[in-house]
């Protein structure tokens, strides 16, 4: 039974070094959207005014060949445009590959975590009032809730019974999954959506969601890292 214990306590810190690796993908994947919005700023710049009376002064008293370039580039130097969108297609498809990487994380989370509930299921197989003759998976698991007055406030797992400790890793397991599984598929749908029509408000609101990432519950987290 003790290495039973072991086996899924270590499983929990596992899956707690992919959530360190998930953060910082997160991380790596805001830095990214934020630098694909400020490079499509740019190249949504508005031009100049090519109708002021300063402007159309400078362009007769300067008609060279390249000013006249110049001017049908919509006041944009060519080289800066194409340097523009370099920068946007690689930023779009770095952060196709950062969805790549995250979904193999996502994948060796849930693994960690079905591990863990099917660990649970055989050692309880016998104890009905926990899991009886059911079958569990990961989206039918109890989510932890931490207000005071719940019942379901998270304990730590040590101070339980062999069972319940073992059955409290797994629950945590698949909270944590749940969450960032739909952190997950929230930033894949924002970096699909990407395109050189996008909005500057649109993308203001990519980057504030990926920042606040609302489907991770800190209070939750914070309360797991104090049982690893």
């Amino acid at each position: 039974m003790m290495d039973f214990s072991n086996r899924i306590s270590q499983s929990f810190r596992d899956l707690m070094t992919l959530v360190t690796k998930f953060d910082e993908l997160t991380d790596i994947g805001s830095r990214l959207l934020k630098g694909f919005r400020q490079e499509l700023d740019i190249f949504n710049k508005p031009t100049l005014d090519n109708i002021s009376k300063i402007v159309d002064g400078i362009v007769k008293a300067n008609c060279t060949e390249r000013m006249v370039a110049y001017v049908e580039a919509g006041f944009r130097h060519a080289h800066l445009g194409r340097q523009n969108i370099n920068k946007l297609n690689s930023y779009q498809e770095r952060l196709l590959d950062h969805i790549k990487e995250v979904k193999k994380t996502i994948n060796q989370l849930e693994s960690f975590a079905e591990h863990a509930i099917s660990m649970v299921e055989v050692e309880g197989e016998s104890t009905y009032n926990y899991i009886g003759n059911r079958t569990w998976n990961i989206g039918e698991l109890p989510e932890f809730s931490i207000e005071k007055d719940d019942a379901k406030v998270i304990k730590n797992p040590r101070e339980n019974s062999s069972f319940e400790r073992n059955f409290d890793y797994a629950i945590m397991m698949g909270t944590i999954y749940n969450m960032l599984s739909l952190d997950f598929a929230m930033q894949e749908k924002i970096v699909l959506s990407l395109n050189m029509d996008s909005s500057s408000g649109e993308l203001e609101s990519y980057c504030l969601l990926w920042d606040l990432r609302p489907f991770v519950d800190d209070n939750i987290m914070q309360q797991c890292w104090t049982f690893v």
